[in-house]
């Protein structure tokens, strides 16, 4: 069974936005939460398929940034942000956040419908088990994951955190087939917006060229993913 967590102080919106995951799908297991003390206690000990967060929440208005935290010690679920902010920060904040979406205040049902659609099929897919991974890497390329050492670019160092280096080894891993938003996010330590994925990926190239001018080996497959090409 569906279950999802609503984060939001103001009680007619709450259960505003219960009333439309239930009209999408009435079997939906809905938690109400409405304020930060017990939204982190649902968090670290239920199992959600769907957050949606208020940023703001009473007595403590940067309440749903920091419940981001205690989401990424316990889900792995998608995280929709729900906020007054101004859209032209919108973009930022969602790639520090690294949620799935955002929604702005006052919600269209439509669109709060279409993002709900999305996040829950990007939850079923992240169920899925990853595709062992056989390949072999390119020649120049040294990195293990599992390993607590830096990955090697032509014997040179490449200055990666651990999420952008398990997302370097799946790409290099499978040359010539293209790896999904989706098996990339399974990579991830929790939910995260295609955006974010864009901004690893990025940070993955930059690296190489810092070691290799000339690197140009990851493609970009529009709406889809990435592919090493040699």
């Amino acid at each position: 069974m569906t279950r999802a967590a609503v984060i939001e102080d103001v009680e007619i919106l709450n259960d505003s936005y219960s009333r439309w995951l239930t009209e999408y799908d009435p079997l939906i297991q809905i938690d109400q939460l409405f304020d930060r003390a017990a939204a982190a206690q649902a968090i670290a000990s239920k199992q959600y398929d769907l957050i949606l967060m208020d940023l703001h929440l009473k007595a403590d208005v940067h309440g749903g940034i920091g419940l981001m935290a205690n989401v990424a010690k316990h889900q792995h679920c998608p995280v929709v942000i729900i906020t007054g902010l101004e859209p032209c920060r919108y973009k930022d904040i969602m790639l520090e956040l690294q949620a799935f979406e955002f929604l702005a205040k006052p919600v269209d049902q439509q669109d709060f419908t279409t993002v709900v659609r999305n996040a829950l099929r990007a939850s079923r897919e992240r169920c899925q088990p990853t595709p062992t991974v056989s390949g072999e890497l390119p020649i120049d390329l040294v990195i293990n994951p599992l390993e607590k050492r830096y990955a090697l670019w032509k014997g040179r160092r490449l200055i990666l955190p651990p999420t952008p280096q398990r997302m370097l080894h799946q790409i290099a891993s499978r040359r010539g087939q293209v790896v999904t938003f989706a098996q990339l996010s399974a990579l991830t330590c929790y939910a995260q917006s295609r955006g974010a994925i864009r901004a690893h990926v990025s940070k993955i190239r930059t690296a190489l060229r810092e070691t290799d001018l000339a690197f140009d080996a990851i493609k970009s497959v529009e709406d889809v993913g990435y592919v090493w090409k040699d």
